[in-house]
């Protein structure tokens, strides 16, 4: 508090320090304390240092020693690339050029004699070139150079990126030659050959087909040089949530990253939040379903009797109240707040409306909401309208023991936005209870010991499972989420739940979603999904895992089926 200077603000700042501080919270508390202590040098510096960041792309670069061993790969590639521009395209721009001449006047007359040996030319350095790339493209795979081994596995894999592209584009622009080369070639030995056995053909002989002639060469070039690129490198693969693989799968069958109290955040500056980066920063960085708590503000004695159910202490809530009552006064509106609006709220609208944008930003993801509805149905529905959301909200089928449809579908349809209540079940088809469609874990867990897998709301024999796999007490610590985030105490919970329930697990809830690695762990468990890649479709009915996880389930090795035609 020696940092904050004396003022009005003072003693505002001492409570919520000192709250943050009575809860473990040290993040909270810096956070309260640096808008103020800050200097006006460093205030300014970081006012400028934004300023630059909304202008456009920051390029950050690292300067390493010429000529040592680890840019040794990159001299190497840059010598290939400066091979082909410098030497081999002119040498071979040259020599044909040099057949060409040599065989027009070393080719007895008449000139339409001439025609067929010049095609040969082009059409032989264009078979060549098809059959050096295939070649490559067969010996070579995706890279040229290897990395030392002190590269970090990420410059290892930008590299190997960068070769990729470069080598794919080096290959597609040899293809669209050979590909422009045989045409030429086959054009001009058609028309000396036609010109010799066909002469009273006009189309060929008569000057004022000329330019129907000129046009049709040029026509196919121009579909030679567009199909070529195809040819070589094919479609793009499709992307779903991320993953190719995923397209395929169904939305009851993939495991995805969920933020519990998403809108609760440092960066929004909430008193006890439980996670770091705002709502935008969490599906950046991987998360795909968001836990929100939809309220209206409430005044200072509906603030202490919803505290009187929530997860702090009575000297906490005591304290809070006292807080709130001096400088948080209630607002109108609906918005997103943990328990009380006054420890931290974000307008419901405009975060909406961010999620929205989002989305439209990443055609291939699909993103859900679960909301703790502290809001009815109706003003929650047209808070969705207003936002702008209609055209992506997703309506799940009436019937919750129906299969889901597969990602890929949903991407197609534009409906990728799925939002579910704690409560409300409609009336607007897309807002739909979750208990009828999932089942969950308990989630009031003391430590990551208590951690079990006993059937809470929604029953045993749902679709869609929520693992709700963080630790309440404190409000939630980081330290805590440090130990039940890692990949491997993730993966275990996920896989003894879905042992116990005979379902896989869906949604699996953290706080702190950026610590640990989570994500890793969905990622790992779509990986084993779908590693029975050939399996064949199958009817899937509440108990029933897919493909490696019920072999897991009874302990064995999953096996292969042949794929149905």
């Amino acid at each position: 508090m020696r940092l904050v200077p004396d003022g009005a603000t003072h003693d505002g700042v001492r409570s919520t320090v000192r709250t943050a501080l009575d809860r473990g919270d040290v993040g909270s508390a810096l956070a309260a304390i640096a808008p103020v202590a800050l200097t006006d040098q460093v205030r300014d510096a970081a006012e400028e240092l934004l300023r630059e960041a909304r202008r456009g792309t920051w390029v950050v670069t690292v300067d390493v020693e010429p000529g040592t061993e680890a840019v040794a790969p990159l001299d190497r590639a840059r010598g290939v690339t400066r091979l082909f521009q410098d030497v081999v395209e002119p040498a071979a721009a040259v020599l044909c050029a040099a057949a060409l001449t040599l065989l027009w006047f070393l080719t007895p007359s008449p000139a339409k004699r001439r025609l067929i040996p010049l095609g040969w030319v082009p059409a032989a350095a264009g078979s060549l070139l098809a059959l050096t790339v295939l070649v490559l493209r067969l010996v070579l795979g995706d890279t040229l150079f290897g990395t030392p081994a002190s590269w970090p596995p990420t410059a290892s894999g930008l590299l190997a990126d960068v070769q990729a592209a470069a080598l794919d584009r080096l290959l597609t622009t040899a293809v669209v030659v050979a590909v422009i080369l045989l045409a030429a070639g086959a054009l001009l030995i058609t028309v000396g050959w036609v010109r010799q056995t066909r002469p009273g053909v006009p189309v060929l002989t008569d000057p004022r087909h000329v330019p129907a002639l000129t046009f049709t060469v040029t026509a196919v070039a121009l579909v030679g040089t567009m199909l070529a690129p195809v040819a070589i490198t094919g479609s793009s693969p499709r992307i779903c949530q991320g993953s190719a693989e995923l397209c395929d799968a169904r939305y009851d069958e993939i495991a995805q990253l969920a933020s519990h109290n998403a809108m609760a955040t440092t960066a929004d500056r909430f008193i006890g939040p439980l996670q770091d980066p705002d709502i935008l920063g969490q599906l950046g960085a991987g998360s795909r379903v968001l836990l929100l708590d939809t309220h209206r503000w409430e005044r200072p004695e509906e603030v202490a009797e919803r505290l009187s159910t929530s997860d702090f202490s009575p000297a906490e809530r005591r304290r809070l109240t006292t807080i709130l009552k001096r400088v948080n006064p209630p607002h109108p509106g609906l918005w997103l707040c943990h328990s009380v609006c006054g420890a931290g709220a974000l307008e419901l609208e405009p975060t909406l409306r961010q999620i929205g944008e989002w989305l439209r930003d990443n055609p291939t993801e699909v993103v859900t909401l679960i909301l703790q509805d502290g809001v009815d149905a109706q003003a929650t529905q047209d808070a969705f309208a207003r936002a702008g959301l209609s055209d992506l909200l997703h309506e799940p089928d009436p019937d919750p023991d129906r299969p889901w449809p597969k990602l890929g579908d949903m991407i197609d349809s534009g409906r990728r936005l799925v939002v579910f209540a704690e409560q409300a079940d409609g009336p607007a088809p897309w807002y739909r209870n979750l208990y009828r469609y999932g089942m969950e874990t308990p989630f009031a867990f003391r430590s990551p010991d208590e951690m079990s897998c006993l059937p809470h709301r929604g029953g045993s024999d749902k679709r869609l499972f929520l693992l709700n796999h963080f630790v309440t007490a404190g409000g939630g610590l980081r330290l805590d989420a440090g130990v039940v985030n890692s990949r491997q105490r993730v993966l275990e919970r996920a896989h003894t739940c879905e042992r116990q329930r005979g379902r896989p697990v869906n949604f699996i809830a953290v706080d702190y979603a950026t610590i640990g690695d989570a994500i890793g762990a969905v990622n790992e468990l779509n990986a084993e999904r779908l590693e029975d890649d050939t399996r064949v479709p199958v009817e899937r009915t509440p108990g029933r895992l897919p493909g490696a996880a019920e072999a897991r389930r009874r302990g064995g090795a999953p096996r292969r089926r042949a794929r149905s035609r």
